[in-house]
């Protein structure tokens, strides 16, 4: 979370789901890391906004 926090440039309660997708397109597609852990990066933030909305 505190890589995600660092990238999105801001507080996860003021971040739109539009801001939330804009970050997902850029930056998490754009790193070299493996399908697995980019769909894990994806569970994490769904499950994580979830928690915070409720």
């Amino acid at each position: 979370m505190k890589k995600i926090s660092e990238n999105l440039g801001i507080a996860f309660e003021a971040a739109t789901r539009k801001e939330i997708q804009h970050f997902v397109a850029s930056w998490l597609y754009e790193q070299a890391y493996s399908p697995d852990t980019t769909a894990d990066y994806i569970m994490v933030l769904k499950r994580f906004y979830k928690f915070l909305k409720n």
